[in-house]
């Protein structure tokens, strides 16, 4: 397994396993397939460009991804979004999850002093995943997300890096 920082030579593979994320966990995801499919590369290049987006290859497979994107505001630039985190579900309880997390973090270190996040509070594994590398719960909102006719809270998690 190997874990870097995605370039523009990844932009098929991650738009591929974006794309796969949003419609195998589409209660775990702000967006959703429908409206990002649609969306030419260009948008998944930007995103790229726009954010550092770390990669888990297995086998030359990418396997994970997680994007962190630092705020710039005046008063705000002290706080990075960690935002799209999937594992594929044939590569998940091998620890490479954590890894992926504990590379974003290593790297955030340099850039921000806090890190913020949010867990669908049904995604027990993910949750527990947070927990175990520091991350605290700070509110829960109520029906953050809407799929179909159904509601998921979110916790908003934070993680401290510096004081």
């Amino acid at each position: 397994m190997t874990i870097q920082i995605l370039t523009s030579s990844a932009l098929a593979d991650w738009k591929r396993l974006r794309l796969e994320s949003l419609q195998k966990a589409p209660e775990n995801f702000a967006s959703s397939f429908e409206e990002e499919s649609v969306f030419e590369d260009t948008y998944f290049q930007d995103q790229i460009e726009k954010n550092t987006i770390f990669g888990a290859w297995v086998e030359g497979q990418l396997a994970g991804s997680i994007g962190l994107y630092c705020l710039t505001s005046l008063k705000g630039r002290h706080q990075g979004v960690l935002w799209g985190v999937y594992l594929q579900p044939a590569y998940r309880g091998q620890g490479i999850a954590s890894h992926l997390l504990e590379a974003v973090i290593a790297y955030a270190r340099s850039h921000v002093l806090q890190l913020h996040l949010t867990c669908n509070t049904q995604s027990l594994s993910a949750f527990k995943l947070y927990k175990k590398h520091g991350f605290i719960v700070y509110g829960t909102e109520p029906r953050a997300i809407r799929l179909g006719d159904r509601f998921f809270d979110c916790h908003k998690m934070i993680l401290f890096l510096k004081s």
